[in-house]
């Protein structure tokens, strides 16, 4: 029967009314229901053979038997899209061009990131609560400290070296006093990492630990030993000082070149190429009361006869008799190897005084103040001489030699070289001849040579015997 005009339902081909349903129409579960707006709602529609379509569901249970290509809309899933593929349902995702660009806007979306598999970053002063794994901190109250949370706790969360691009961090960008020793990781700053003219702030070391150099704010440099005692320091205006093991003042040395001296063994200097004559050492001691009443300059060398021996010459200036040496102002003493001193000289106020008396002898080989004793060698030759010649230098610059000898009991006798003089007792011109004595022989004669050898001329009989001198022979010819 066709619808009537005056039906409280339609009015020729429109609705009348905002629905037309089933009487056992709930909506999202049974029934059916066609509105005015144009939508409609069917459930458990059956199609006649022949008709094909797939069926929507919205409910919150997935829809019975259904068949491949229908869609579900899951209620209890936030109506998420689901389709049968004929074995099971899959969620149906819309393509690029289902949704219009910028419809989904900041009021449709309510979700974290934590809700898409992310993980959140939080900027306080205080942990954030219930933290996972992967989630970033920002700690406010300690200068914005980047933390990571991983097993239970949280870590700080260093950048990378290639995550600041090289050059990004200027001295602008730092504030006065920002990085520290702390910020600094061991062995990251080392020469020819800082680039600049100026290092300002607290004292630099080498090393936490003894022994170490300082450089300290008011420009001073000091080095320890193992046990924390200054050896050596510059001070501020340049001041130069030398301290013992101990930590006590050995030297100074002023800007203005004044040396102070405080212990008598501090200033040596060891034997090299500016000290002739094998100097082991040059030292200055000075002793009395403060201020020094007498300074001691000693220059000590090898002795060139006595292996190991040392002859020391030393110069001492007393402003009184602080040693107990002697009242002179400047006395010039030598001392041999055997431990005894010779006074050569004094100064007082009277003057220079050479003090001949007291000086019992001089180094071998130089011209003395006062005559030497005699030397001595024991004659030998091939074949050989028997006995020995004496030889001494005078004040004169001669050489003195004097001598019983006994020829060899075998040829040759003459030109044959049976001792020679050290140098220092040559003379410098060849060929010096000087008549002697012997028991055999036609006008014998000697010879020294300037390389110091002395031998026989015109002894013809072995076993002769030969006396030389005392004879002087000037050096200077």
């Amino acid at each position: 029967m066709g619808l009537q005009a005056g039906n409280p339902l339609v009015g020729g081909t429109q609705l009348r009314r905002a629905a037309m349903s089933s009487p056992n129409y709930v909506p999202g579960t049974s029934g059916w229901s066609v509105n005015i707006d144009g939508s409609a709602e069917f459930r458990d529609i059956v199609l006649p053979d022949g008709v094909t379509g797939n069926t929507v569901t919205i409910g919150a249970v997935a829809p019975s038997s259904p068949r491949q290509g229908d869609l579900w809309l899951d209620t209890a899933a936030g109506l998420e899209l689901n389709q049968w593929d004929g074995s099971a349902w899959v969620p149906y995702q819309f393509g690029t061009d289902a949704i219009a660009d910028g419809s989904i806007t900041t009021a449709l979306v309510n979700f974290t990131a934590r809700d898409i598999g992310g993980i959140t970053t939080t900027v306080s002063a205080t942990a954030p609560a219930s933290p996972q794994d992967g989630d970033l901190w920002y700690d406010s109250s300690n200068g914005y400290k980047l933390n990571q949370y991983e097993s239970g706790a949280w870590t700080a969360y260093q950048f990378g070296t290639n995550a600041i691009e090289a050059g990004s961090i200027t001295a602008a960008l730092i504030a006065a006093n920002t990085i520290t020793a702390a910020q600094l990781a061991a062995g990251i700053v080392y020469a020819g990492i800082i680039n600049g003219t100026t290092v300002t702030g607290s004292t630099l070391e080498n090393s936490a630990t003894d022994p170490k150099t300082s450089i300290n704010p008011d420009g001073s440099i000091k080095i320890t030993n193992s046990s924390g005692d200054v050896i050596f320091e510059i001070g501020p205006d340049g001041t130069t000082t030398w301290y013992s093991a101990a930590g006590g003042q050995l030297m100074q040395l002023s800007p203005t070149g004044v040396i102070s001296v405080t212990d008598p063994a501090a200033l040596e200097f060891p034997s090299g190429s500016s000290f002739e004559n094998n100097v082991a050492a040059i030292a200055v001691g000075v002793g009395g009361t403060s201020p020094a009443q007498f300074i001691q300059l000693l220059i000590e060398s090898a002795n060139t006869n006595t292996a190991g021996a040392h002859d020391k010459v030393y110069a001492e200036f007393n402003s009184a008799a602080a040693d107990n040496s002697s009242d002179a102002n400047l006395e010039l003493v030598y001392q041999g190897s055997n431990g005894n001193s010779h006074e050569y000289a004094s100064m007082d106020g009277t003057g220079f005084n050479i003090l001949a008396g007291s000086a019992t002898g001089a180094h071998p080989g130089t011209t003395p103040a006062v005559p030497e004793s005699w030397q001595s060698i024991s004659v030998s030759g091939s074949p050989a001489w028997s006995g020995t010649l004496f030889y001494k230098k005078t004040l004169e610059n001669e050489v003195m030699i004097v001598a019983q000898l006994t020829a060899p009991s075998s040829t040759p006798i003459n030109n044959n070289a049976f001792a020679t003089l050290p140098a220092g007792y040559r003379p410098s011109a060849a060929g010096i001849s000087f008549g002697i004595t012997s028991s055999s022989g036609t006008n014998p004669r000697c010879t020294l040579g300037t390389d110091g050898t002395v031998q026989t001329n015109g002894v013809s009989s072995t076993g002769s015997t030969v006396w030389i001198g005392p004879i002087r022979i000037p050096l200077d010819l």
